[in-house]
């Protein structure tokens, strides 16, 4: 069958030449200008357009429509069929627009340089899919944004997972192992990290070491108690530490203030310097600290004066020593010492053994556990002796000055005053004393 047109009217014509109809058609020549040809039936199976442009086009059906060029170029009804399909490309060139809405609400371009979807209308953008979603580069060899269905938003740096959402909140991960969040911030802006919780519910910072279930021994949490408003850190690995600002805020470094040693110390620090420590066997101090008892309203101490920096308790090994000679040998029943800060109090029970020859001159203890200061000489009460000489009738004794050794004096016969004890003269192979003396020690 052959194509057909039914033309009931042409009109507005300038310019025209030659209208011929024909069995194929109608041919128009010489037209500058056709403002309106209707077609009423039938089909137009092609319009060509020679010269000048074809500024609207009505159809029921185009099968074949050739190209579409001006300034801007609009289609009121369909292409093909019900919907309007086109069946080849539609290009558009650099900062052409394809435009969805009566305002313009919608518009896809390339500019030249980008490619850019402006939603710039009312309402909101969507981007569906019946599956997952992704966004990838251009030639499809890197993910950038994956949406899987039923399941988790995943970000990509480099191609590698970084970030991906879970039935928990969110995780971040990375193919070796390492996962960290950095926050940055510039010039005077702070870089923080909010955990913002709601009602009375407390703030917590899990730090899982492995399972990723908050189970096991593997884990620690710092939480903010909504009813106490205290700061809870608990650790249960390793070591624990806790640290304070050197300054004010926002300036300054940071110092110890707790360090929690795993199966051992819990060391204290004062603006960085350990103060003191836990042991096995109570509370130990550093060198040079101790307890400060500078508090007291007396104002007769200061801050080194009033500290109680030591506290020992152990045994000695006195000796009996002349001045010449050999002195034999020395059993010990027991001796003691007790320091508290810088005072030494030493008690002793001791014998004098045989073995002595050439004996002579002043005769003294030594053994003392510290070295005395250097400027005071210390009592000694000796409570008990025996097997002296006969004419030894009192016996006392002196700490020396910067020494760690007693010196034992004692009076004879019915002569006031007391001298020297010479060993020859007095001191047996059996003698015995028992004697306690307390001295200050230079530190």
């Amino acid at each position: 069958m052959a194509s057909e047109i039914r033309v009931d009217k042409i009109t507005s014509l300038s310019g025209v030449g030659t209208i011929t109809p024909s069995s194929s058609g109608i041919d128009i020549t010489g037209i500058t200008t056709v403002a309106t040809l209707k077609a009423t039936t039938g089909i137009v199976t092609t319009l060509t357009a020679t010269t000048g442009i074809v500024t609207t086009l009505t159809a029921n059906t185009v099968t074949s429509l050739g190209a579409v060029s001006g300034t801007t170029g609009t289609f009121s009804g369909a292409v093909s069929g019900t919907t309007g399909t086109f069946t080849s490309h539609v290009s558009l060139g650099d900062s052409d627009q394809l435009r969805f809405g009566d305002s313009n609400d919608l518009v896809i371009q390339h500019n030249g340089t980008d490619s850019l979807i402006s939603d710039t209308g009312t309402g909101d953008l969507y981007i569906r899919g019946s599956d997952d979603i992704f966004i990838q580069k251009g030639d499809g060899s890197e993910t950038f944004i994956a949406c899987n269905d039923d399941g988790s938003v995943d970000l990509y740096y480099n191609n590698d997972k970084k970030l991906a959402t879970t039935s928990q909140g969110a995780a971040i991960t990375n193919g070796s192992g390492i996962a960290a969040l950095t926050v940055t911030g510039t010039g005077s802006n702070r870089s923080d990290v909010r955990i913002l919780a709601t009602g009375t519910a407390d703030a917590n910072l899990w730090l899982d070491a492995s399972n990723g279930d908050l189970s096991g021994a593997d884990y620690a949490v710092i939480t903010h108690n909504n009813s106490t408003l205290d700061l809870e850190i608990i650790s249960y690995a390793n070591d624990v530490i806790i640290k304070t600002r050197n300054g004010t805020q926002g300036s300054g470094g940071l110092n110890n203030a707790i360090h929690c040693h795993e199966n051992g110390a819990v060391d204290l620090y004062h603006d960085g310097t350990k103060q003191c420590e836990t042991s096995s066997n109570g509370l130990a101090f550093p060198s040079g600290k101790g307890i400060n008892f500078s508090a007291t309203s007396d104002g007769s101490g200061t801050d080194s004066s009033e500290l109680l920096d030591d506290y020992e308790e152990g045994t000695w090994v006195p000796v009996f020593t002349p001045q010449s000679g050999t002195a034999g040998s020395t059993s010990v029943n027991y001796a003691n010492y007790t320091k508290v800060g810088r005072q030494v109090t030493v008690d002793c029970y001791i014998d004098k053994g045989s073995g002595q020859s050439g004996v002579s001159g002043t005769w003294f203890i030594t053994g003392l556990p510290y070295t005395s200061i250097s400027t005071t000489y210390s009592a000694v009460s000796i409570g008990y002796f025996n097997n002296l000489d006969n004419n030894v009738n009192f016996l006392t004794g002196t700490v020396q000055p910067n020494e760690t050794k007693i010196i034992i004096r004692g009076t004879t016969g019915v002569a006031s005053g007391t001298t020297n004890l010479v060993f020859g003269s007095y001191v047996q192979n059996s003698t015995s004393l028992i004697f306690t003396a307390t001295y200050v020690t230079a530190s």
